[in-house]
């Protein structure tokens, strides 16, 4: 039996590729759930960034502190210092 691909909803691929390049940016040697997070909510008409206005919540005020969260947060980086990527300058 052969697993067909699931498809893609629309913009996945997008956020996906910006949440790997928010990683690298910053340094880090894996793709976590803050990075697509803060990638989605780049682009307030995704899924992620409707749901979170819709509970009322400050999408910049989220934004910034996934943004600082990445940047002095324990994510390793090739030299184990978190604040090392040009992604986490402001």
């Amino acid at each position: 039996m052969t697993a067909e691909p699931l498809p893609h909803a629309p913009g996945l691929r997008r956020a996906l590729d910006e949440a790997a390049g928010i990683a690298r940016e910053a340094g880090h040697t894996a793709l976590d759930t803050e990075h697509l997070v803060l990638a989605s909510l780049r682009h307030p008409s995704s899924a992620v960034a409707r749901a979170f206005q819709r509970t009322g919540a400050n999408l910049a005020a989220i934004s910034d502190a996934l943004h600082d969260t990445l940047c002095n947060g324990p994510y390793p980086t090739p030299n184990e210092h978190p604040d090392n990527g040009e992604g986490c300058a402001r």
